[in-house]
């Protein structure tokens, strides 16, 4: 077990940063895609960006989901944990549900009815931005969008605890993040 005064392992940070990462190029990419006002001259189309924050909402996922199985063999490996350590650890097995249950969510609703095929394919054959025929398949984007929101207003505090842990409590959990080692 390492406490917050410690560097963390590599693999965590590296988890942590890369779907920090990630989880900012796929809000970016969203926005993008979808946003229809937007008139300026665009880097990529929509459907590029579309792809573009499909793959890598399905890469956060998967590296969510391999963070989650780290850190649920953490969690039931430590005995010893404060009420501070057992909260900060539902937090982030909350994070990395909602990573994992949006990403999955928007990936099935595309794959449902007549457009199995694309649930399987990097590039797929539909006009992605388009919006399917199916009820259902409204019903799962629209659970994906309230779901992207909530996970965004998440991240949100996520980051404001890390500062409260850096300017308030001066406990050196972020300097163990970017892999400084503070002396005590």
């Amino acid at each position: 077990m390492y406490g917050s005064h410690m560097t963390k392992p590599r693999l965590v940070r590296m988890a942590h940063w890369s779907t920090a990462l990630l989880f900012t190029v796929v809000v970016g990419a969203a926005y993008s895609a979808f946003d229809f006002t937007l008139n300026t001259p665009r880097l990529f189309d929509r459907e590029s960006m579309f792809i573009v924050h499909r793959l890598t909402g399905l890469l956060t996922a998967l590296i969510s989901v391999i963070w989650l199985l780290a850190r649920v063999k953490f969690i039931v490996c430590s005995a010893r944990k404060s009420v501070r350590e057992m909260l900060a650890s539902a937090w982030h097995l909350l994070l990395l549900a909602l990573m994992i249950v949006t990403a999955l969510l928007a990936w099935t609703a595309r794959g449902s009815g007549e457009r199995f095929g694309e649930m399987f394919s990097v590039f797929p054959k539909f006009n992605l931005v388009s919006r399917a025929a199916e009820e259902h398949v409204h019903i799962m984007l629209a659970w994906h969008k309230t779901l992207a929101w909530c996970l965004i207003v998440s991240v949100v505090i996520h980051v404001l605890a890390a500062l409260v842990h850096a300017v308030i409590m001066r406990d050196g959990l972020l300097a163990s993040m970017v892999g400084r080692r503070l002396h005590r």
